[in-house]
């Protein structure tokens, strides 16, 4: 898909999506346009596979950004939140249009959200079975995720906790204030045999209405969610494992 059909495709509300394995890039800095900072940054990783991780997933990042906004991956300046959500900085990376995107990794596994007119979030897990799981439930999901998550049958538990677990943190970080949203005042679903969806609003000042949710088998015991922050008719994920492939939903 050239860059042109790139462009006018992003042009539209819709989501594109990519799923990266870390461990598969090569190791050597000099194949990666990183800035000083970021290079500053991967010295200070104690162990040499997670350095390698975060190179690996700033020269994608990078890469990406600037083949959809058609400037070097080198320019690609960014700018941070007040809650630490990064963002591309169009005055000083020389683009002509804006771009929001989100990012998140779980070990070897990196996944990618871009779109150029909506706010949006995006997180993975692998499902893994975690001994303080039911404390967990206890402590931070809202009242009615708790009662669902304890009514699953004991073999879908666990896969509905991470399905819970990565749509909130997908909706927080597209709403861009962290953990200023208290986590009792939205609810999801997670029962993984019913339709990914925000339950309701207990505090918040927005309609359900006006938000997507969705979750994605990634394969590898992978959870990938993604929220935004519209609701539309026609949302698109592409993932760069097969450039001909689009999921609506």
């Amino acid at each position: 898909m050239g860059r042109a059909s790139d462009q006018a495709s992003l042009a539209r509300p819709e989501i594109r999506y990519s799923r990266v394995n870390l461990d598969l890039f090569p190791a050597k800095e000099s194949l990666y346009p990183l800035s000083p900072d970021e290079i500053e940054r991967s010295a200070r990783f104690r162990f040499e596979r997670h350095r390698q991780r975060f190179v690996a997933g700033r020269s994608y990042l990078r890469q990406t950004l600037a083949h959809l906004l058609s400037v070097k991956p080198d320019s690609i300046r960014f700018t941070y939140s007040e809650y630490g959500k990064p963002s591309v900085d169009i005055l000083h990376s020389g683009a002509q249009s804006p771009l929001f995107f989100n990012l998140s990794h779980c070990e070897e596994l990196m996944v990618l959200a871009i779109s150029r007119s909506i706010e949006i979030g995006i997180d993975v897990e692998k499902v893994r079975k975690l001994p303080d799981e039911e404390q967990l439930v206890d402590q931070f999901f809202e009242k009615r995720e708790r009662e669902e998550y304890h009514a699953l049958p004991e073999a879908l538990k666990t896969q509905g906790f991470f399905n819970c677990w990565t749509r909130k943190e997908a909706f927080l970080k597209a709403r861009g204030d962290g953990l200023q949203t208290p986590l009792d005042s939205f609810s999801v679903s997670l029962d993984p045999r019913l339709e990914c969806r925000i339950r309701k609003f207990n505090s918040l000042p927005e309609s359900i209405d006006d938000w997507t949710l969705k979750t994605i088998d990634c394969g590898n015991d992978a959870i990938v969610a993604i929220a935004a922050k519209t609701k539309v008719t026609t949302l698109q994920l592409f993932s760069n494992s097969d450039e001909q492939s689009f999921e609506e939903f």
